[in-house]
């Protein structure tokens, strides 16, 4: 069966909060596959949103359709809210759970916490889920969730999870996706994550010069330690596909994989302002990274900006609820950069009380 891994990202762009950076992975059952003479052609069709029972546009609002809903994290975020985003990535949780009995594919947690076990501290009896949105970031980030656990707004306020969807709606949503699986090729393995913030950020950023480089280096690591995970756990996979959006432009990735990689050699099969595609071997199976423009129309990669996303909302409400309890009448920000200024300027005399260094605060680029 081949393995196949979607990467992708949330908060790129803003000054404020984390970059966040996931991964899902899912096995593809050959017999189930559309028949094509190009095995590549027919993994990118069974993988299509819209032609997946997983990722099929629904309705939002009290009459939705019950079931997951894969699609762009942005398109689930504008029509669903945090509510949309948090039904589906947490129900996808319980599935992979199901699917593989392992935490999610994640490294070991090395932040001072303990991994949550499948019915452990950190969940109800009726539910394997995490109720905290620390103990969720060690789930799916494990060591990288350091970064979480020491941020200073997320450390005061730990939010409570779920946030808008209900259990009921996420167990109905991980039914629901559970009973597609005779209709569909993709079982899901698990997820993983790495949150940046901005004191890692900024370090990276100095090392890196370039922030498209620290994306590519940050996401490459991450893909590379799931795939070892992956074959700790025996999933044994005859090949390994990886989808990833683009990172700032770049058409060429062959440096960046080999460095993350440890020295692997991958050759260049297109490099195209649409397309860049390498071969290699890893673990001794062949290996395809597909770096693409609008990644996020397959469902790897979709559930990985959902997830993503999920992560970074949930940090950033954390962010304006400490910020805003210390400066009367501030507005929230989604952290962009023009609105990030003006919110930089009315908390500078709360972080100067507080002696907070403007690097843990504010990413450089």
């Amino acid at each position: 069966m081949p393995l196949i891994i979607g990467v992708d990202e949330a908060g790129y762009g803003p000054n404020l909060g984390p970059l966040v950076i996931a991964a899902s992975a899912w096995r593809v059952a050959d017999e189930q596959m559309p028949a094509s003479h190009d095995s590549l052609s027919a993994i990118k069709e069974c993988l299509l949103c819209e032609r997946s029972g997983l990722g099929k546009t629904q309705r939002i609002g009290a009459g939705a359709a019950e079931g997951p809903w894969i699609a762009d994290s942005k398109i689930v975020y504008r029509s669903g809210g945090l509510a949309a985003l948090e039904r589906t990535v947490l129900a996808a949780m319980l599935v992979a759970l199901d699917n593989m009995g392992s935490d999610l594919l994640n490294e070991p947690d090395n932040t001072g916490g303990k991994m949550r076990e499948s019915t452990g501290g950190d969940a109800s009896p009726a539910s394997p889920l995490p109720r905290s949105a620390a103990a969720l970031c060690r789930t799916l980030a494990g060591r990288h969730a350091a970064g979480w656990i020491a941020d200073r707004a997320n450390g005061a306020i730990d939010l409570p999870l779920p946030r808008e969807a209900t259990l009921d709606e996420i167990d109905r949503t991980a039914a629901a996706w559970r009973a597609k699986t005779d209709r569909t090729p993709l079982e899901l393995l698990g997820l993983v994550a790495r949150p940046i913030f901005p004191a890692e950020f900024n370090r990276l950023l100095d090392q890196r010069q370039r922030k498209s480089d620290l994306l590519s280096q940050a996401s490459l690591e991450l893909v590379f330690g799931l795939i070892e995970r992956v074959r700790k756990l025996g999933g044994v996979a005859e090949s390994l596909t990886v989808f990833c959006d683009k990172h700032g432009g770049r058409n060429r990735y062959a440096a960046q994989l080999s460095e993350a990689s440890g020295g692997m050699l991958f050759l260049p099969i297109e490099e195209s302002r649409d397309s860049s595609r390498y071969q290699g071997h890893c673990l001794g199976r062949s290996m395809e990274w597909l770096f693409l423009s609008k990644a996020e129309r397959f469902i790897p990669v979709a559930l990985a900006s959902m997830t993503a996303k999920y992560l970074r909302e949930l940090a950033m409400e954390a962010f304006n609820r400490y910020w805003i309890g210390r400066v009367g009448g501030l507005r929230a920000t989604a952290g962009y950069p023009v609105d990030a200024r003006r919110f930089l300027a009315e908390t500078e005399a709360a972080r100067r009380a507080e002696a907070m260094p403007l690097s843990d605060f504010w990413r450089n680029k």
